[in-house]
């Protein structure tokens, strides 16, 4: 297996160093989503993000190799290698400003050290939009996905169906508003199955150079059977995103997001509701080999502060791949 993966690594980079085009970075250089790139990362349904996608099907492969350096995210760091190779697909209705798309990928997961992220990972998910007048826009969302990673570092199937009001405030400013019924359900363990909904705002600004900005503020509230696990969760974020010369985009990101439980811990001489902090700190580099390939770099640093002294750790991540598309 380790020699098929290294024959294919070889012939994409010395396929890619003979393409002499120079295109756009918006054109060539298509990122992984925020979901794969580094598989077990934190991702909004209402955040991922998706390379353009030129005619009405496209198609795209991954190979991806991941380092975490504390997988379980736990106390007690257990460091491991990974190999994700994915696939996906992708529909839309017209070439150019479609208002129905569809997408579908499959991912295998494969860590050492542990065989508990080890799995097949199943991801769909439809949009729909209509345009009301110029400024305003509505988008109906919905996703399923089997044996993802949500932010929670759990193992769980979930149903999501959002609700998206974005208006234009200016011809680069945009309000998005959003709402989303989620529900997660657990193969192990059932009294995890909770329905989690939750809404949030995003601002995002664009700048000359195809220079990005995105603010985002969601809140979340966790209700599952046993009262042990329900939280309510505030989320902020702000990310940015810069071409780097023709072949080159840079994105930066960073999220906040403090976590309340019904549950309490003893603190001293007294018992009080868990309270978790967590800061996560990402970036991706994107470079275009050639028109329909792209080699990608990410790193990922994670954080969480509690009042339970057994729920803190740390953790960093870093994820070389490479994409083609068609």
């Amino acid at each position: 297996m380790k020699r098929v993966v290294a024959v294919v690594i070889i012939h994409l980079i010395f396929a890619g160093a003979g393409s002499a085009q120079a295109q756009t970075a918006e054109n060539n250089s298509p990122p992984i989503s925020k979901t794969t790139a580094a598989n077990n990362s934190a991702a909004q349904t209402a955040e991922a993000k998706t390379w353009p996608l030129p005619g009405i099907w496209s198609f795209q492969i991954r190979l991806a190799n991941v380092f975490d350096s504390n997988i379980n995210r736990d106390e007690e760091e257990l460091n491991s290698y990974g190999f994700t190779p994915g696939l996906r697909v992708h529909f839309q209705n017209r070439e150019s400003k479609p208002w129905f798309e569809f997408s579908y990928e499959v991912g295998a997961h494969t860590y050492t050290k542990t065989d508990k992220w080890d799995r097949v990972s199943h991801n769909f998910r439809t949009s729909a939009s209509r345009s009301v007048t110029k400024r305003l826009e509505f988008e109906t969302r919905g996703e399923i996905s089997i044996k993802g990673t949500s932010e929670d570092r759990e193992l769980s199937n979930q149903y999501t169906l959002q609700q998206e009001i974005k208006y234009r405030l200016a011809r680069r400013t945009r309000l998005n508003l959003f709402g989303a019924y989620r529900l997660k359900r657990y193969d192990q363990d059932t009294g995890s199955d909770s329905i989690n909904p939750y809404i949030g705002i995003e601002l995002e600004q664009r700048f000359s150079g195809g220079r990005t900005l995105e603010l985002a503020y969601r809140y979340d509230k966790n209700r599952p059977l046993s009262p042990r696990r329900r939280y309510i969760r505030w989320s902020y974020s702000a990310e940015f995103t810069t071409p780097l010369g023709k072949r080159d985009k840079l994105e930066l990101e960073v999220k906040y997001r403090p976590k309340l439980y019904e549950r309490q811990v003893k603190v001293g001489k007294k018992r009080v509701p868990r309270h978790d902090h967590k800061w996560t700190w990402s970036a991706i580099w994107s470079h275009a080999l050639r028109e329909n390939l792209a080699l990608e770099l990410g790193y990922e640093f994670e954080r969480r502060s509690s009042n339970d002294p057994d729920k803190r750790y740390q953790a960093h991540q870093m994820v070389v791949g490479f994409v083609y598309r068609w």
